[in-house]
């Protein structure tokens, strides 16, 4: 008989301790992004839309765009304004939500970079396929985090290789966010700049009536974070609801 219970409580031994280890990788998975176990399953493609087509990936607890948004419509359908004239974008009283491409050049900039949109295009809150939308700045603040804070997460977060960003150091994309740096358009004239330098990405979280926070990368500063006019042109990643 004690043979038989000794093996009896030897099986349940081991079912216990198989439970044990399954529990601590779940738990690793969650605490830690280095395991890999962010990208993991969750990974899908989602549409805008006019039908573009975009990868995702799982951050933590968080699902985002691995891709700038390209969108020239709302998800109703709406179509946003194309403003191509650099004093009209600039123009204080321009408050129409828009886009526009890198030196309004959508053959060599819209597939890889995506669009620029004014801050008037994220307060829509249609911008963003439907169950998405415009990230937060607490939603990239928890991203951040993830990455050791603001100095350690931008080689994590940008895309690898010299192919896209001029200046670049200690790149692993570990993360899978693949920041690419698809500059800004800005307020005086709609001048156009820093493309392949630096990438800006508006955040939902307003500053003031006038100005908005936003995310930015440089390869020599991390992950940096401000507010701007509302006027500006930024890059668009979205996240899950």
């Amino acid at each position: 008989m004690n043979v038989r219970h000794s093996g009896i409580a030897g099986k349940y031994l081991v079912i216990y301790y198989l439970l044990i280890i399954r529990m601590v990788m779940r738990v690793l998975c969650i605490l830690t992004v280095m395991t890999g176990c962010t990208k993991k399953d969750e990974n899908i493609i989602i549409k805008d839309y006019e039908g573009n087509i975009y990868k995702t990936v799982k951050i933590g607890e968080q699902l985002w765009m691995a891709e700038n948004l390209r969108s020239t419509k709302l998800n109703d359908g709406t179509k946003l304004e194309n403003i191509t004239d650099g004093m009209t974008w600039g123009n204080p009283s321009t408050s129409a939500p828009a886009y526009c491409w890198y030196n309004n050049d959508s053959a060599s900039y819209k597939s890889t970079y995506g669009a620029l949109y004014n801050y008037f295009a994220v307060n829509t809150n249609k911008l963003c396929p439907i169950g998405w939308h415009v990230s937060s700045d607490d939603e990239w603040g928890a991203m951040v985090t993830l990455f050791e804070g603001p100095s350690e997460a931008g080689g994590k977060l940008y895309k690898a290789g010299d192919l896209h960003w001029q200046y670049i150091m200690h790149a692993t994309n570990e993360s899978g966010f693949t920041a690419l740096p698809g500059g800004r358009r800005y307020v005086n004239f709609g001048a156009f700049l820093e493309m392949g330098k630096a990438g800006y990405w508006w955040t939902s979280t307003p500053w003031n009536s006038s100005q908005t926070y936003y995310r930015g990368i440089y390869p020599n500063m991390g992950v940096i974070s401000g507010w701007v006019e509302n006027g500006v042109g930024y890059s668009i990643r979205c996240i899950k609801d």
